[in-house]
């Protein structure tokens, strides 16, 4: 039945499609039929149950793309199955496999396999992404803990060097052999895994400086 006014009733009433019996399309010899006929359509609907499994859901999709997407009389290729508004809610599985097809994984792989790692994919991605910066952090953190100490121990010296130079008398020479033989020991004592033995030698030159320092004060006074 030809609707004359099809396309505003299909715009009007969700659920109705327009389309059209085109002139000739029946028997292109015989002129049949000898005008366009424009019709009205019920869009066809998959309704599932929300405990349907996505597996199946999807399998269900892939047989309906492959048994109906070529191209129809009244369709174009790939119209069906496809994302269409509706009055009732679309399953997440046929959202993303309207939006973005099969993944990576599916192409190659069995569903319930590719499901697994799609699921590992987007719990890992996050947590790495949460962990980058750690695993950043983790070798500035090793070098300062390796570090703070040598760099503890350059302190104490420089104080020490800061304390000569600002009262170089004899009255303070036992104080000053005293802190330098404390710090002297702890030095010895000092371990520090192998990429920081540089920083430690670097140490013992700096205490042997303050030592030599230390001992000209001494025979020249």
């Amino acid at each position: 039945m030809n609707v004359a006014q099809a396309e505003a009733i299909a715009e009007t009433i969700p659920g109705l499609q327009h389309i059209t019996l085109w002139r000739g399309l029946i028997d292109l010899s015989k002129d049949i039929p000898s005008s366009d006929v424009e019709l009205l359509a019920v869009r066809n609907r998959l309704l599932i149950r929300k405990e349907l499994h996505p597996a199946l859901q999807y399998l269900l999709l892939e047989a309906m793309r492959e048994v109906h997407s070529p191209q129809g009389p009244f369709n174009r290729i790939g119209e069906f199955p496809a994302e269409q508004p509706n009055d009732l809610p679309l399953s997440p599985t046929a959202e993303a496999f309207y939006r973005s097809g099969p993944s990576f994984w599916q192409r190659y792989i069995s569903f319930w396999l590719a499901s697994l790692l799609n699921r590992i994919v987007f719990f890992i991605i996050p947590v790495l992404a949460l962990l980058f910066p750690l695993i950043n952090a983790l070798p500035r953190l090793y070098r300062w803990l390796n570090i703070r100490r040598i760099d503890h121990f350059h302190r104490a010296l420089g104080n020490l060097e800061r304390d000569i130079g600002e009262a170089p008398d004899r009255s303070k020479f036992r104080e000053y052999g005293a802190r330098i033989s404390e710090i002297g020991s702890a030095v010895q004592r000092l371990k520090v895994a192998r990429p920081f033995e540089v920083d430690l030698q670097r140490l013992k030159i700096h205490l042997r400086m303050v030592q030599e320092d230390i001992g000209r004060l001494e025979a020249a006074n």
